[in-house]
């Protein structure tokens, strides 16, 4: 039996959908702002800080806390029970922090998050290393392991020739694009960082 306390999460359909709105705020306030104002700059500015705002206050809705505990039966947080005998299958995704997907056997499903872009996901990957652990080796009883797209075979090749295209890719135009910017050379890096962070071979 362990506990997490104070564990930063969020769930993955709730923090998607306040950047698309995000994102659509911004280009609203933009295009209703450059109607009514003839400065492009100030127009710009504050639908930029509108849409900061925005972003901030539901962020703090998105976000939560909860103490976590995992014990040898369940996992509980706040006013949740998941007895680990109802599991059907699970899934754990390690890319950019660390997701976790339980689908029980009623065909209800739990997601639970922490993407390290916007939250401080080092105790939720803790957790759900400690949780993956506590489900392996669980009783007689075998709760099915679904291997994320990090884990699997097919998704460590298809990381292998997106790099080797990438760097080719990049050897190329810099040696036929005399007007490449070595500034894109650092973004590329830190795409594939961010990629292969998420690759963990079973």
């Amino acid at each position: 039996m362990k506990q997490f306390n104070n564990v930063e999460y969020s769930k993955p359909i709730e923090l998607f959908g306040l950047l698309i709105s995000t994102f659509i705020l911004f280009f609203l306030l933009l295009r209703a702002f450059s109607i009514f104002l003839s400065d492009s700059i100030f127009s710009l500015i504050i639908s930029l800080s509108g849409s900061i705002i925005f972003y901030i206050l539901l962020k703090k809705r998105i976000i939560k806390k909860a103490d976590f505990l995992v014990s040898n039966k369940s996992l509980k947080w706040n006013n949740n029970e998941i007895e680990y005998s109802k599991i059907l299958w699970y899934r754990i995704n390690w890319m950019k922090g660390a997701s976790i997907k339980l689908k029980l056997v009623d065909g209800s499903v739990f997601r639970l998050s922490a993407n390290s872009t916007f939250i401080n996901s080092e105790d939720f990957i803790k957790l759900a290393q400690h949780l993956d652990k506590k489900l392996i080796t669980y009783g007689d009883e075998k709760i099915i392991r679904k291997n994320s797209f990090g884990e699997s075979k097919s998704g460590f090749i298809i990381m292998i020739s997106l790099t080797i295209i990438l760097i080719g890719l990049t050897i190329f135009k810099i040696t036929n694009d005399k007007e490449f910017n070595i500034s894109n050379i650092g973004l590329i890096i830190i795409s594939l960082s961010t990629l292969w962070s998420g690759i963990k071979l079973k």
